[in-house]
């Protein structure tokens, strides 16, 4: 849709909708959360982060931290949140070396990335997992779990990080905050 008329119009309808779900279930944080970043696409920052707020206060565990979001021009910019695939596709898109292994996947819960053939024997760092993980997360407001696929013998920490050849996120359950309830 490359009309802007279009997509506000859609967008108009969207947070509509949203402010319906939320009569029916004020405590409904995805409504919010959702409108929210209808609002931000739209430009109405004040609206957004107010219902950002909302959906934060309702449901704290949130990933996306509001006091994080103060402007247009702070992290607020990446807000929209992406399906895990095709999250995971564009961040792998900056390491020529790695690919998403689709076949010893399990859909979003469990996304395995390997080593692509040819870049095999070349040496790698088991820290760009880290990064990648981070960056899922930031993206898809998920949690996972990051494991390093086991090396054969018993090689040195050092001889681990530079030999692997896949490693696997696994979704789980946000960890708590020490104090919420």
């Amino acid at each position: 849709m490359e009309n802007p008329e279009e997509k506000h119009e859609l967008w108009d309808k969207a947070i509509e909708r949203y402010g319906e779900a939320i009569g029916y279930n004020a405590n409904f944080y995805p409504a919010y959360a959702n409108r929210s970043t209808l609002y931000w696409n739209k430009g109405e920052y004040s609206k957004a982060r107010e219902d950002r707020l909302r959906a934060w206060e309702i449901y704290p565990d949130m990933a996306l931290d509001p006091d994080t979001y103060r402007d247009p021009k702070g992290a607020w910019s990446g807000m929209v949140i992406q399906d895990p695939i095709s999250a995971l596709n564009r961040i792998l898109d900056s390491y020529d070396y790695l690919e998403y292994d689709e076949s010893n996947s399990e859909g979003i819960v469990k996304l395995r990335v390997k080593v692509k053939d040819d870049f095999l024997d070349a040496e790698r760092d088991s820290q760009v997992m880290i990064h990648i993980k981070n960056e899922l997360e930031i993206a898809t407001d998920r949690f996972y779990i990051p494991i390093l696929n086991p090396v054969s013998g018993s090689p040195s920490e050092e001889e681990r990080d530079k030999k692997w050849t896949f490693f696997t996120l696994h979704e789980k359950e946000r960890p708590r905050r020490i104090g919420s309830e």
